[in-house]
């Protein structure tokens, strides 16, 4: 009886031997996880601009690179350099723009065409004062910029393009479209820069209290527009109610319990 217990005893510990190496070797080193190594990277996303005039300089805004790793799991880097020594602006032909990560890279190319470069404005767009004049320029030296302001298509010696030899001056909502040309070469893209004026006053509020309309008036020295929006608020936030009126007067009603202004138009 007494060798039995003991044969048992000497299986019992062999096994839990036997059963703490089998544990220990299906375990992870602690650092296993982290052994990952970079196999590659690629421009998943081309810069949005691909395509440049003679003497324009490359940009890069748009462009997304992507690291492939060991384990085959993939991530956006920012953290990368872009080498342009292939981009020759001063010749037309295809070039190519080199993308460093780690030690690995990445090539794409972009067209440079013999095109007159995209005039630009200045200031390029938005909410203006009225009066603030309009700047055209062009990098394509020679150049001639053709505008519009009625919304067409401007070209060379249109009927309605006139020639840019000045700055423009905005006193109403204005889109402008340039183009630049010269002999030569393909004439440039379309630029459409679209503004808007600034009120150079705050409107002047008239409470009724008797029926709870509120009159807003803007004086002579606003700028003329077509219509106007006004935001009601209410607590600290502006609502998405847009109240929109073709005349320089206006009433606001309170309505129900819910404070929004009813849309009756004149004085």
């Amino acid at each position: 009886m007494k060798n039995t217990i003991k044969v048992l005893g000497i299986a019992v510990i062999i096994t839990a031997i036997a059963l703490n190496a089998l544990l220990l070797t299906g375990c992870p080193s602690p650092d296993s996880g982290n052994n990952k190594t970079l196999d590659s990277i690629a421009v998943t996303t081309l810069p949005t601009k691909t395509e440049y005039a003679i003497g324009e300089d490359f940009k890069s805004a748009g462009m997304v690179v992507t690291a492939t790793y060991s384990d085959g799991s993939t991530a956006e880097v920012t953290d990368y350099t872009t080498d342009i020594s292939g981009y020759d602006k001063t010749t037309a032909g295809t070039k190519t723009i080199t993308v460093t990560y780690q030690g690995k890279t990445a090539e794409f190319t972009v067209k440079v065409i013999d095109r007159v470069a995209t005039p630009t404005a200045n200031p390029a767009v938005g909410a203006i004062a009225s009066g603030t004049e309009i700047t055209l320029s062009t990098i394509t030296e020679g150049a001639e910029i053709w505008y519009t302001t009625d919304n067409s298509t401007p070209s060379k010696n249109g009927a309605t393009s006139t020639k840019y030899t000045d700055k423009i001056a905005i006193s109403s909502p204005t889109t402008i479209k340039a183009i630049a040309v010269k002999d030569g070469m393909s004439d440039s893209s379309l630029l459409t820069a679209v503004y808007t004026l600034l009120f150079t006053s705050a409107p002047v509020l008239t409470l009724e209290p008797e029926n709870a309309k509120i009159i807003y008036t803007w004086t002579a020295s606003d700028p003329a527009a077509d219509s106007y929006d006004v935001y009601w608020k209410q607590g600290d936030s502006l609502t998405a109610d847009v109240v929109k009126t073709g005349t320089k007067n206006h009433r606001c009603g309170k309505r129900g319990n819910n404070n929004r202004p009813d849309q009756r138009h004149g004085i």
